[in-house]
């Protein structure tokens, strides 16, 4: 949908802090007051389950006919290949991305794991199984080189490595404003 495209909801996205606040306070406001006049007529627990349910089935309603749309246009949008999600991107947008890696050696000091490959060219390990953090969906890991090169490659620049925690990468990417021919 229209509504959907890259960058469209980023009008919306601003306000999404104050709106969810003010929403709180409002919230507040309504269950001081109903506690309120619950109590001064008696009818304390029944008043308060019969708002408390109310509230429920309204953000239940509220997130059920929002998900619908949502989940239309990133099923349309992302399938979770670095290409489809550069595309969804808008230009000049931030990927964040943490993702195990493998080096060629790997020692563990005091519980710190010092690794270091031969050379500097791109690798991918393959683990079948749940070899790999102990998660069967975990199938691949590259050395630094790798993930820069498939980054560099599936149209982001300025990829930048933050850090590495253990056994994961930290990665910044922007998306680029021509993307990659295909």
């Amino acid at each position: 949908p229209a509504a959907l495209a890259p960058g469209a909801l980023r009008a919306y996205g601003m306000w999404t802090p104050w709106v969810s606040w003010g929403l709180a306070a409002l919230a507040a406001a309504a269950a001081l007051l109903t506690l309120y006049v619950a109590v001064r007529r008696g009818r304390a627990l029944a008043a308060l389950g019969v708002s408390a349910l109310l509230v429920g089935a309204v953000g239940w309603g509220g997130v059920e006919v929002g998900r619908r749309y949502i989940q239309a246009a990133l099923d349309d949008n992302t399938s979770g290949n670095l290409r489809r999600i550069a595309d969804v991107t808008r230009p000049g947008g931030t990927l964040v991305l943490k993702t195990y890696y493998r080096t060629d050696v790997r020692l563990w000091l005091r519980g710190k794991c010092i690794g270091f490959d031969f050379g500097r060219r791109p690798k991918w390990w393959y683990f079948p199984g749940s070899e790999l953090g102990g998660d069967p969906t975990n199938w691949w890991a590259p050395n630094r080189s790798g993930l820069e090169a498939l980054l560099q490659s599936t149209g982001w620049t300025d990829v930048r490595h933050v850090t590495t925690w253990r056994d994961r990468l930290y990665f910044h990417a922007t998306r680029a404003y021509d993307p990659v021919p295909r």
